[in-house]
């Protein structure tokens, strides 16, 4: 497809995206009176829209590998971060999950009024310390609740080819909560590159492993077996349009 072409069928997603964060915000005051199971509905609504959305205009899709690794209780997912895609499908894949994001975020009109009503863990990132803090003490809380609560280690988007050394927060709350970690590889920047107004068709793959066990292991370890588990599973999946 042309140059033109991808343009025009972008701008055609973005016009729509951006119309589904207004509408889904002007319900953002009354989510406030609504219990949270309803909530989670009308969230993960938003994301089958715009992934359906992104379908028909872009014609791009997706798959999911290793359904069967999905667990039934609470974990901390562990993902890499290369687009807005993945906050598109995690949800899809989790009953009940938040974030542990930059509180900058729940500052955006419109989207981030949207935001709140997920519960995230939004902290401070330029106070480390006290963020630790916060994810560890909150964390547990959310998990204890049967809440999955999902990290991107890499800290922020990065290119599909980028690799970059993970943060240690996913592994400190999975061994201070005792949790097992899911870890997720995806190859979504390919497809939805970061920072990029161009979304160009195929399928993106997502792929879950195999649950991470934390008992006797530190937040070094875990982190480190996760980052190896999702770097080994990075280079598997296509690495192209």
């Amino acid at each position: 497809m042309t140059t033109v072409g991808l343009t025009l069928r972008s701008t055609v997603f973005w016009i729509g995206f951006a119309l589904s964060i207004l509408v889904y915000s002007l319900l953002s005051p009354i989510q406030f009176l609504l219990p949270e199971k309803i909530n989670r509905k009308i969230v993960r609504s938003w994301g089958v829209l715009n992934l359906w959305w992104l379908k028909v205009t872009c014609n791009l899709t997706y798959q999911i590998q290793g359904l069967e690794n999905l667990p039934k209780q609470a974990v901390v997912i562990m993902a890499n971060h290369q687009s807005t895609f993945e906050t598109l499908i995690l949800p899809q894949l989790f009953g009940r999950v938040t974030w542990v994001l930059k509180r900058e975020l729940l500052f955006i009109p419109f989207f981030g009024w949207g935001l709140i009503h997920t519960k995230p863990i939004a902290i401070n990132r330029k106070d480390g310390r006290s963020s630790v803090a916060q994810i560890k003490q909150v964390g547990k809380e959310k998990l204890a609740e049967g809440i999955s609560i999902a990290i991107f280690p890499e800290g922020t988007r990065i290119g599909a080819t980028e690799h970059v050394p993970y943060k240690a927060g996913g592994g400190i709350l999975a061994t201070y909560a005792e949790v097992p970690v899911v870890p997720i590889a995806h190859n979504a920047g390919f497809f939805w590159p970061r920072h990029s107004f161009i979304k160009y068709p195929g399928v993106v793959t997502v792929s879950i492993g195999p649950l991470i066990e934390t008992q006797g292991l530190s937040a070094t370890e875990v982190t480190k077996k996760t980052q190896d588990w999702i770097e080994a599973e990075r280079q598997r999946l296509p690495r192209s349009r």
